[in-house]
């Protein structure tokens, strides 16, 4: 999940350690085992939100300083065309609010069901629909503009 939320890379090992780390610090505050689940995703996509906050803090220093952003490799193997997709998507992702990014991915990518969603997010189920719901309609919408991404969505 902090893949498909933050994007493959170096780092992406470094943050998985931080969502354990974080895990063994609010175990005990968890009070239906039943939710675990729901408690694990939480607590990663909150550490996905600061650590994409960090990398926007970062990437706006660098733009200032005129430094080049180092970028992360992709995870997708293949030929060029799928890996730009995947970037110029990634991009998209980027222009989504972090709650709609974060619904999205974790019904189209992860496929979960609205309460799982709701339950992770800690907000309520239609809220939740409309999250996806929007991101996806954003998504669809930019992504027609791009050429890329126009062959993918007719699948």
């Amino acid at each position: 999940m902090l893949r498909r939320t933050i994007g493959g890379g170096s780092e992406t090992e470094d943050v998985t350690q931080t969502v354990f780390v974080c895990l063994f610090r609010r175990v005990h505050t968890l009070r239906d085992p039943e939710a675990l689940r729901a408690f694990v995703i939480g607590v990663t996509l909150r550490v996905a939100r600061e650590e994409l906050r960090r990398r926007r803090k970062h990437s706006e220093r660098a733009r200032r300083s005129s430094e080049p952003i180092q970028s992360d490799t992709l995870g997708v193997a293949g030929d060029a065309v799928p890996k730009h997709a995947f970037a110029n998507l990634c991009r998209l992702m980027e222009r989504l609010k972090y709650t709609e990014r974060a619904a999205f991915v974790m019904r189209f990518v992860h496929g979960m069901e609205t309460a799982e969603i709701a339950a992770a997010l800690n907000i309520s189920e239609p809220m939740a629909r409309r999250f996806f719901s929007r991101a996806h309609k954003l998504v669809s919408k930019w992504a027609r503009h791009d050429p890329f991404l126009i062959d993918y969505l007719r699948h």
